[in-house]
């Protein structure tokens, strides 16, 4: 009785200590994972704050905290946070961060020189304009404003390490007025990137970093004052969308970089404006996600095709509108459409009645285009809009007024060429 007492006891013992190991086991696992979890989490971590502070630097882990760079401060011991007086820091952190878009962009910026050709081979000719260029990618090729370049025969490109190598001409748009350079340089830097992301704001703080003056590597700071402008170059072309900014610029500065705080390029600085001629009032850059398409076709192709309607035509006007007696306000008057042409075979119709309009005759009597695909016409610069990466040989849908009525038609584009841009009077 007593030994089967016993074995009951011995029993019970084993089981508790089974138990007990079991779970011990249990939470040693248990805490393990949490280790494992935790070292995952905080190597995860790690790799996130380097990436960040990578593309943005140190303050970009202030600014996911949520603290605000103008409160940062770095000094002999490191970054502070600012939360009283009296402290000795030596650069704020809106200073690092312009600190930190200057190293990261200076060496992607080149100076761009055109020369005229010299009848004495031993001499170099006459300098025709100056200017800034952006280095596209690694094997050579530059980005820059077609102006800049036009003037002369012989092009120059000068690099950050002091070289200078010639270049030519890949192609250019004059619409948008850029210009592709090659130069037989291969670059052992990566070019800064572009963000074509098109999320920009009127207040957001920006960057112009080129060569005013001949001075190279300028930086210059100042916020964006207008979005969607369009803005009439000095060949009379309405370029679409340019970005529009307070920061200085200076003769010299077409075709540098506009960066926002991250350091990417968000434009190409295209020219500064004022009725006085004053240089310094307001600058306009053209926005990356035009540059990217026009730059890529250049390099392909060396060209860039656009689309145009083959009509003579005129944007309504109130003084239009009340001399021919219409029932809508806004619109493209069809003043003349070319014989056999597209919108002719696919029954655009001109006007017939023959009146003198300012320095030129136009027709009165024709349809009007109201709409360009999904774009309302109301002035030039909404056929630019409509008509801005249309091909030629795409079809547009056209939303036609006639007689009091309103119906489609599709016509297909043809080349746009210097010669049928005054097809459209202004």
């Amino acid at each position: 009785m007593a030994e089967r007492k016993l074995k009951f006891i011995s029993k019970v013992l084993v089981a508790i200590l089974a138990v007990a190991v079991l779970v011990t086991l249990l939470m040693l696992l248990r805490s393990w994972t949490r280790i494992i979890e935790e070292r995952s989490k905080r190597a995860e971590l790690v790799s996130a704050m380097k990436d960040v502070i990578r593309s943005d630097g140190e303050l970009g882990l202030f600014g996911l905290a949520g603290i605000p760079v103008d409160n940062v401060y770095k000094g002999s011991g490191g970054y502070y946070v600012a939360d009283g007086d009296g402290l000795d820091f030596q650069y704020s952190g809106v200073e690092l961060q312009n600190m930190n878009v200057y190293s990261k962009c200076a060496g992607s910026v080149v100076h761009v020189s055109v020369y005229e050709e010299s009848e004495d081979q031993l001499s170099q000719g006459r300098l025709a304009s100056s200017g800034s260029g952006l280095a596209y990618s690694r094997d050579g090729y530059i980005i820059t404003c077609h102006h800049v370049v036009e003037s002369g025969t012989v092009i120059k490109v000068s690099f950050s390490d002091d070289s200078t190598v010639p270049a030519r001409i890949v192609g250019f748009d004059k619409e948008n007025d850029i210009a592709v350079l090659k130069c037989d340089k291969e670059l052992d830097f990566d070019p800064i990137a572009f963000d074509a992301s098109g999320q920009l704001a009127v207040g957001q703080r920006v960057f112009a970093l080129g060569n005013p003056l001949g001075f190279d590597r300028t930086l210059s700071s100042g916020y964006i004052t207008g979005l969607s402008r369009p803005l009439r170059n000095s060949s009379g072309r309405v370029i679409m969308g340019m970005i529009q900014t307070d920061v200085a610029a200076s003769s010299g500065n077409s075709g540098c970089p506009l960066l926002d705080t991250r350091g990417n390029v968000i434009g190409i600085m295209f020219s500064a404006y004022t009725s006085a001629g004053n240089y310094q009032a307001m600058s306009f850059a053209i926005p990356s996600s035009t540059v990217l398409g026009i730059v890529d076709a250049l390099i392909s192709t060396g060209r860039i095709s656009r689309g145009w309607l083959d009509i003579v035509s005129i944007p309504l006007t109130d003084a239009l509108v009340s001399y021919m007696g219409l029932d809508i306000s806004h619109g493209l008057l069809v003043s003349q459409v070319a014989p056999n042409g597209n919108a002719a075979r696919a029954g655009l119709k001109a006007g017939l009645q023959q009146v003198k309009y300012g320095n030129t005759v136009i027709f009165l009597g024709g349809d009007v285009i109201t709409m360009i695909d999904d774009v309302p016409i109301f002035d030039a610069s909404d056929v630019y809009t409509a008509l801005m990466n249309k091909a030629a040989g795409a079809k547009v849908s056209l939303t036609v007024h006639r007689n009091g009525q309103d119906f489609k038609l599709s016509v297909q584009l043809v080349e746009r060429t210097d010669d049928n841009l005054g097809w459209l009077l202004r």
